[in-house]
């Protein structure tokens, strides 16, 4: 299964040395954003929503943001619930 809008992901990632895990729905560039939504939102136009876009578990990627270059793995990945 790979990373497409709707899907729920989970990843680690190396910020400034520390490993956080964290988990994620996958939107569009321009969300309407859900307050009752069981996960928060990554929008496909956020450097870190491009950089996971049709990844695979345990396929690593990295982003550039403002405040340098990060890493991460993406561990798990869930279908959109219908």
């Amino acid at each position: 299964m790979v990373c497409g809008l709707g899907a729920t992901l989970a990843y680690i990632i190396d910020i400034k040395g520390e490993i956080v895990e964290e988990k994620y729905t996958l939107v569009e560039s321009n969300p309407i954003f859900d307050d009752s939504a069981e996960y928060m939102q990554i929008s496909v136009g956020a450097p870190i929503g491009a950089a996971v876009l049709g990844k695979k578990v345990n396929e690593p990627f990295q982003y550039q943001a403002p405040a340098g270059i990060f890493k991460g793995v993406i561990t798990s990945i869930e279908p959109q619930k219908t």
